[in-house]
């Protein structure tokens, strides 16, 4: 009884109920539930609103609290959290953006009379003086119930200084509660208005929405927490983003008669005289996700420079100058039969010449690649090029997604998600796009993400090291959706151990270090390959 209790009222991470729904799904389960299940509404507010008030009371007890209430059901949840907070002899002032009750929908009109009889403290705001200067001051913990799933694009002019003064509490120190999304973000694609607010966690109801675990509106949701409100999940018509999770993480490891080369022979093609880092970190990185033999390629100035610390990595350097050119050479080397897997990009330079041996290089192999950085600038406008070449993993970030599509940033950095769905169909590849929160979509539209990684992860070069943890697990012979997600997960494990012990100051190289800590107990054992 205790265990079927504990389900029924604990908060769950979004690794713990690893997807999401679009603001739709959301709103044709709750009519299903409504209408066919015949659970009234104002009962799922009551389920909702006891969410807020049990996370309220558990983390912030006696802290006066601002509950912030808009004139929709999402402001309802808010109304009905100030009378349970009340009743439960809580400090609680609850602030309604309306002139009159009569402004509000049907059920938050319910809870405002109930809060009311209560004696809860709520006070009809008209947009002229909407929040006192004296309850600014007093407040220590405020409850952001204005807009709900449901709202979109910017926010409403008599709306803005509630949000304002949210934020203002917010950025100086007072911790800010969302209610089930923070007002401002797009519940399906994660958009964001200009002045949305910055929770520092957010309640969300069933299941987390698409737009609190996309950025940028991930940004803005601080922690999120699931609360159940009594919704089967049989019910649900689809999920649309699923979040990675470290049981969706398994490395193929070596057989008993595994030699060198089947244990996965992968070929890194990167680096230039400006950027040999490059091409070493993401070697290296592919060695230390467990290919059996990595194999350099780049301008002989390139590995002459990086002798010293290839002693793992073989090196074919070419006499190019200072960057590649030479895509015949290149070609013949990496047609090795033995070959596994292929990465190419980090660090190359833009020079034409480079950016010929990148499509060549590309479009005339057939092993499983992962294309990064300047090898994605290699087919900039061209990307139709990509859909006839199976087998790859694009990992731009926005603005070299938007390059490659011809778009522009702020159309990508808007809605990532979208961004790199669209991507993935024109280009009949996987694309891997970094951010705050590292987005996975395929060609068919199916979409992970990947929520662990930390802000320590915006540092130069880690995306070299994600490039070669792919074409490692690519030359292991995971599929390239498998392999993409799977090395998302690494590469933010990885970071999160690096910054565990380095809060500031996080190197490319550390990351690269901690590659096996979080791979450890993720690989799996295999039988002999005369098994079959």
């Amino acid at each position: 009884m205790e265990q079927c209790r504990d389900v029924l009222t604990r908060f769950n991470t979004t690794t713990e109920r690893p997807y999401a729904l679009t603001a739709e799904q959301m709103r044709e389960l709750d009519r299903v539930v409504i209408e066919d299940v015949g659970v009234p509404g104002p009962v799922l507010m009551e389920r909702a609103a006891l969410g807020v008030s049990e996370f309220i009371l558990r983390s912030y007890p006696g802290r006066h609290t601002l509950v912030v209430c808009g004139r929709g059901n999402n402001g309802g949840d808010g109304l009905a959290a100030a009378r349970q907070l009340h009743v439960a002899g809580h400090p609680v002032v609850c602030l309604v953006a309306a002139d009159t009750v009569e402004q509000l929908s049907v059920d938050a009109r319910l809870n405002f009379q109930a809060a009311q009889r209560c004696g809860v403290n709520i006070r009809p705001a008209a947009s002229a003086e909407p929040v006192p200067d004296f309850l600014l001051r007093e407040t220590e913990v405020v409850v952001d119930c204005l807009l709900g799933t449901g709202a979109v694009g910017e926010i409403r002019k008599s709306l803005l200084p509630f949000v304002r003064a949210i934020n203002i509490l917010g950025a100086g120190g007072v911790p800010v509660v969302a209610v089930d999304i923070p007002s401002g973000v797009n519940a399906t694609t994660g958009a964001i208005a200009a002045d949305t607010v910055v929770a520092t966690t957010t309640i969300t109801f069933h299941a987390a929405k698409t737009g609190l675990v996309v950025p940028p509106g991930s940004e803005a949701a601080g922690r999120v927490l699931v609360w159940d409100i009594g919704l089967p999940r049989y019910l649900e018509l689809g999920q649309d983003v699923r979040v990675v999770v470290e049981s969706d993480v398994r490395v193929p490891g070596r057989r008993p008669d595994d030699h060198k080369y089947r244990a996965g022979y992968a070929f890194v093609v990167a680096g230039s005289a400006e950027y040999p880092g490059a091409a070493l970190l993401a070697a290296r990185a592919a060695a230390r996700a467990g290919a059996g033999y990595v194999r350099l390629l780049a301008p002989e100035a390139v590995v002459s420079s990086l002798r010293a610390d290839l002693w793992e990595i073989t090196a074919t350097g070419y006499a190019d100058g200072m960057h590649l050119s030479d895509a015949e050479s290149v070609i013949e080397t990496v047609q090795d039969p033995r070959a596994s897997a292929l990465a190419v990009g980090p660090g190359l330079g833009r020079e034409q010449a480079t950016m010929e041996v990148v499509r060549r290089v590309l479009l005339e192999s057939n092993v499983p690649a992962v294309v990064d950085a300047d090898g994605l600038l290699a087919f900039a406008g061209r990307a139709d090029l990509l859909a006839h070449r199976p087998g790859l993993v694009l990992t731009p970030h926005a603005g070299e997604l938007a390059t490659l599509m011809e778009q522009p940033v702020q159309v990508v950095a808007r809605e990532p998600l979208a961004a790199a769905r669209a991507a993935a169909a024109a280009t009949h590849q996987v694309v891997l796009l970094k951010g705050s929160n590292t987005v996975i979509a395929g060609p068919d539209g199916a979409a992970w993400v990947v929520v662990e990684g930390p802000p320590q992860l915006a540092s130069a070069g880690t995306g070299d090291v994600l490039t070669g943890v792919i074409c490692a697990l690519l030359a292991k012979g995971l599929e390239p959706a498998e392999a993409a997600r799977a090395a998302a997960w690494l590469h933010a494990r990885a970071g999160g151990i690096a910054a565990a012990s380095r809060k500031a100051g996080v190197t490319a190289g550390d990351v690269l270090e901690e590659i096996p800590a979080a791979m450890a107990g993720r690989v799996n054992d295999r039988r002999p390959s005369w098994t079959g």
